[in-house]
């Protein structure tokens, strides 16, 4: 019998993305205006405003913003350095408002103010080009207020406006000297593909061949940015740059939804719908960013995120913006909040009253900037820490900050990132700031080399610029939450570098630095970047800030510094009360070795019960004599005091002071914390100060890690009458239940 395979392969096309032109479905243009907003919704949407005291609030806010607009004079072109986008930003900002005030109240105070301000900026000799992002922004603010103004612009006044749209903003985009964009794949694409299309739907009826062309070209080239989103979500750039050019991109969408009832299927590009769980798990509790490369450290108003929580159907996404509107105090709805406006518009029918708690507390991602994100809990002083990786010469956003961390407790960012230098503030030195290559200038500049990050060096040397972190593993469960990132390719001189980053519940962040050691001796300098006071204590470190504490112990053996984080340059700006923090470690050739870090922050426990325990024993201090002072307990030096002091098994230290009737008194709990895995020796002049006859002494010990060791073999002979059971250490956050079996 004769047989045959028939193999039938099927071409799959999600809507018209993957041809290889795109063509615009012929269709009749709508009246104006046309931009999100069609004039058959507009009623609607005034009544769901109205009908919703949270969105009716943000309305009533939005408007008292247009009003202190009225009698402003309008824009003046300035540019500074070779970049005018303080103006165009403005402008956007000032004619999306005053349009959006006119369109929801049809009051025409706010059409003339912006008709005023349109036609003040139509007159600008050009909208600076060369650097086209100016354009882009002025264009975008243009197109919306000639669209949603139009109905009121008299004849005249509107024609002068298309014609700059099309002379100073359309045409120079098809001019190759301008449109460098088109061939890049980070924000500059959204932002100038999103702009130019506005441009094109706003005059499509005039200028019909150019716009199909134009809009035609920003859905195909904008397809190369968003494919930088996948697989899981996460922006090479970072949180600033996802703000920008994601809220553009989403106006793409939305205004294409709006005209054609499809996006085309740029949407279902892998991993751009996930953007919205990326940027809400970027935030951390203390309402500020994961602010890597080149983000400022401030959290932004993700306009988009209404997009993407009515897309998903996941209203969760916008706790933080929520939070941010209605929680902070004085929020400003003016200085760059352009696309303010749009939250009505793609956020309508959402009830923000009762937000969901997000499903998860972790959210990780093997993108070209690895990240991983992990919270103890959804709750306000949560413990929180993002850790990425990445390639320094990925992108022209990025610094030397693979293995860098930021952390919050207690609602405290406690670990940060100094994020960017205004950029104009460098190139005006002649720092040749994008030169991102392995000798570039770029890495000259002090916040963005390896060594203002939360980083280790080996010798001291800078990042290989070529060599990329990955993100190798994570791991979630309610009480330990990992992540794993291989950082080998950063380093010239050890075989492998892991950094194994670990949230204990509620209880401490965990940072391990696994090494193996070249053939050569090396010096490691682990950094760690803080806004809080910095106090040096034997072990590690005293962090205070906001009536927080923050513990961080760092591993034995090894040399502590604290250093302001002030460069010696004439060209780096200052860093004002942030202390670099850290230790330095020699490494011994062809040696596996583990460095930890724990970070822990102060609990805030129910002392109900030990204050039950003060009130029938003995509430008593142990008094050097003389005073100690913290240079005294540098155990890290072999010559300071308590060095010297636990060196010599027969020093007894003074004490200031007796307790009274001790011999009153059946139990004893004696703490101390550990040295040297024993209890300091003044607890030895403590114990032979009395005669403890038939008493019982209860030792416990207070540690970041070390247990009693042979402390009880140490004490036991300065103590012999008394009955001295095991000692205990207790952990960072005793329960009741472990006070009680002491």
């Amino acid at each position: 019998m004769k047989r045959i395979i028939i193999y039938v392969l099927f071409a799959v096309c999600a809507g018209t993305l993957f041809a290889d032109n795109f063509v615009l479905p012929d269709k009749k243009m709508p009246q104006h205006p046309r931009l999100l907003l069609l004039q058959e919704d507009e009623r609607s949407l005034v009544q769901f405003i109205q009908g919703d005291s949270i969105w009716s609030l943000f309305q009533e806010r939005t408007l008292q913003a247009c009003e202190r607009l009225l009698p402003i004079a309008p824009l003046e072109k300035i540019k500074i350095g070779r970049r005018m986008l303080n103006t165009s930003r403005e402008a956007l900002y000032r004619i999306f408002m005053l349009s959006y005030a006119y369109r929801t109240t049809g009051e025409l105070k706010f059409a003339e103010r912006a008709e005023k301000e349109m036609l003040y900026m139509a007159g600008y000799d050009n909208w600076n080009p060369e650097h086209f992002l100016d354009v882009a922004e002025m264009t975008m603010a243009l197109s919306i207020g000639y669209d949603w103004l139009y109905e009121v612009l008299s004849p005249k006044n509107r024609a002068k406006i298309r014609k700059a749209i099309l002379d100073k903003g359309l045409k120079p985009s098809m001019d190759k000297r301008y449109n460098g964009f088109l061939d890049k794949t980070n924000n500059w694409s959204q932002v100038c593909n999103t702009a130019m299309a506005y441009g094109a739907i706003a005059l499509m009826e005039t200028d019909e061949k150019l716009c199909r062309k134009i809009m035609e070209r920003s859905i195909e080239e904008i397809r190369k940015p968003m494919s930088s989103y996948g697989p899981d979500g996460a922006y090479p750039e970072g949180y600033g740059y996802w703000h920008y050019g994601t809220t553009y991109n989403v106006m793409l969408l939305a205004a294409l939804e709006t005209l054609y009832g499809n996006d085309f299927g740029l949407s279902a590009i892998p991993g751009f719908i996930k953007g919205g769980e990326y940027i809400l798990h970027m935030v951390g509790p203390s309402c500020l960013p994961f602010n890597f490369g080149d983000s400022g450290s401030r959290m932004r108003l993700n306009t988009s995120l209404f997009w993407f929580a009515r897309k998903t159907k996941n209203p969760a996404l916008l706790r933080n913006e929520c939070k941010l509107l209605l929680e902070i105090p004085n929020y400003d709805y003016e200085q760059y909040r352009r696309m303010l406006p749009s939250i009505f518009v793609l956020g309508k029918d959402i009830n923000l009253a009762n937000l969901p708690k997000p499903k998860v507390d972790m959210f990780a991602a093997k993108n070209e900037a690895p990240v991983c994100l992990m919270r103890s809990s959804w709750k306000e002083d949560a413990i929180y820490v993002g850790i990425k990786g990445g390639k320094a010469s990925a992108n022209t956003h990025t610094h030397l900050d693979a293995g860098s961390f930021v952390m919050d407790a207690q609602g405290v960012r406690w670990a940060v990132d100094l994020g960017p230098q205004e950029y104009n503030s460098l190139e005006s030195k002649g720092i040749a700031l994008w030169d991102n290559r392995a000798n570039g200038q770029r890495w000259k500049v002090f916040r963005y080399n390896n060594f203002a990050h939360n980083v280790f060096s080996i010798n001291d040397e800078m990042f290989n610029t070529e060599g990329r972190g990955e993100l190798i593993s994570c791991s979630d469960t309610p009480e330990r939450k990992e992540a794993i990132f291989d950082l080998t390719a950063l380093y010239n001189k050890i075989d492998k570098a892991e950094r194994h980053v670990v949230l204990n519940g509620e209880l401490e962040v965990v940072i391990e630095d696994r090494i193996k050691n070249g053939s050569q001796s090396s010096q490691l300098t682990w950094r760690m970047l803080t806004p809080a006071n910095v106090e040096q204590v034997a072990g590690g470190f005293i962090l205070r800030k906001e009536d927080k504490t923050l513990f961080v112990e760092l591993p034995k053996d090894v040399l502590p510094f604290a250093v302001p984080a002030t460069p010696d340059t004439d060209y780096d700006e200052p860093n004002p009360n942030i202390t670099i923090i850290g230790y330095k470690v020699n490494l011994m050739p062809n040696v596996n070795q583990s460095l930890v870090v724990r970070l822990k922050p102060e609990q805030v426990t129910d002392k109900s019960f030990i204050k039950t325990i003060a009130d029938k024993v003995a509430n008593w201090q142990i008094v050097h004599q003389p005073e100690v002072v913290h240079p005294d307990l540098d155990w890290t030096n072999a010559n300071s005091r308590s060095s010297i002091e636990m060196k010599d098994k027969s020093s007894r230290p003074k004490i200031i002071s007796k307790v009274k009737n001790i011999n009153e008194y059946d139990v004893i709990y004696l703490g101390f914390p550990i040295w040297w895995y024993q209890a300091p020796t003044i607890i030895n002049t403590f114990l032979e100060m009395y005669d403890f006859n038939g008493q019982t002494i209860i030792p416990f010990a207070t540690s970041g890690g070390s247990g009693m060791g042979k402390t009880n073999q140490y004490l036991l002979p300065s103590c012999k009458k008394a009955k001295l059971l095991d000692g205990k250490r207790l952990s960072s956050n005793p329960s009741e239940e472990e006070l009680k079996h002491l």
